[in-house]
């Protein structure tokens, strides 16, 4: 049986993977000139870079975990983050060495706020810390989810939804694992290029080639797996899905701090500055880095599609539900192809998925 996938990034590739590992003749199309989409990494003056900003793998799923183990070592690191804002640093996600700082900034007696703090569980809402401490509490929501939010967003924070909020963890205790439910926190060994290539050994893959117009055509003698933006394939009859972008700025500069991750809520344009680089060298506050920053803005069809806007599913639910109706052979897989705002674990365990349907489908069909 042959299989068609559209699209090189993690999604495409692993199911790519598992249909091969199945018998499949499989053959990728990637409209860039490299494989592995978003979690792309070069090497810049013997530097590791994250092309399109940090790309940590978590996840507490041993199917997935022991996947991606079978095409490299990944390697345990603890991922820490930063916030400056109001001319405080402090750890993200808020934890009580956040709140101490906070306190001390807007005079607020921490004892009471610390002594309520231990009778709470490890993981808090938003909610139980203002019944705390309204000041202390409200102080948070609007320096840290309300400016990066409505930032990275676009939108007021009333319009964005609560699925996505809610993604922010608060802890009660000291810990600063910016993952505090993942039982594995990770990166590639060697780099994320040497995963995919591993991934993708003996695959077809035909690089700087746009098929989006014949996928319909291509799905009449083959399987079609499709990891784009969906609504390119019915060319916007019911007009366009909304996505989030990001630009991405690269400067050699000096990092002084003690994490890889500086949070920006209060810059007018930027979220936040990355030196991924601090966890494969020893990175010295006097010698330059190459530190990434991001600037959200809306996807308009010439940069990429990196996060669903969620406002647009009831449209996104009528282009695939047509497409599927008509062309059975098609399959959606992907954040984007989904329209789902999925972690990487989350992409590659919806990827095993996708892969087993198809593998039934066409042994049904035998």
């Amino acid at each position: 049986m042959k299989a068609k996938i559209i699209g090189a990034g993690l999604s495409g590739l692993t199911v790519a993977r598992i249909l091969k590992d199945n018998g499949f003749d499989v053959e990728i199309f990637e409209k860039k000139n490299e494989i592995g989409g978003i979690c792309l990494d070069q090497i810049i003056n013997g530097k590791l870079v994250h092309t399109y900003g940090p790309h940590i793998f978590h996840t507490s799923n041993e199917e997935v975990w022991n996947f991606v183990n079978k095409y490299e070592k990944f390697k345990p690191i603890e991922f820490y983050i930063k916030v400056c804002v109001d001319n405080i640093e402090y750890e993200f996600p808020i934890n009580s060495t956040s709140i101490q700082v906070i306190c001390k900034h807007l005079n607020i007696d921490v004892s009471p706020v610390l002594e309520k703090l231990s009778t709470l569980p490890r993981i808090i809402t938003l909610n139980q810390l203002i019944e705390i401490n309204k000041t202390l509490g409200e102080w948070i929501w609007n320096n840290n989810f309300v400016n990066y939010s409505q930032k990275m967003w676009g939108l007021p924070i009333d319009k964005i939804d609560s699925s996505i909020i809610n993604r922010i963890k608060l802890l009660s205790t000291n810990e600063r694992n910016y993952f505090p439910e993942e039982k594995y926190i990770s990166i590639p060994e060697t780099s994320y290029a040497f995963f995919f290539k591993n991934l993708s050994k003996d695959i077809k893959i035909s690089l700087n080639t746009d098929v989006t117009e014949q996928v319909l055509s291509l799905s009449e003698d083959n399987i079609v797996i499709y990891t784009g933006t969906v609504d390119a394939i019915l060319n916007y009859k019911y007009g366009k899905l909304t996505y989030r972008s990001l630009k991405f700025e690269m400067k050699e500069e000096l990092w002084p701090y003690d994490v890889s991750i500086i949070n920006l809520p209060a810059d007018p344009i930027i979220t936040r500055k990355n030196n991924f680089n601090i966890y494969y060298n020893k990175v010295l506050p006097t010698k330059k880095e190459f530190v990434v920053y991001e600037k959200p803005c809306n996807y308009d069809g010439t940069n990429l599609p990196l996060y669903p806007l969620l406002d647009s599913k009831e449209l996104y639910d009528k282009y695939a539900t047509e497409i599927k109706q008509s062309y059975p052979n098609i399959f959606f897989a992907g954040r984007v192809g989904t329209y789902k705002y999925l972690n990487m674990d989350q992409i590659i365990a919806q990827a095993f998925q996708v892969a087993q349907e198809i593998i039934q489908q066409t042994q049904t069909k035998l």
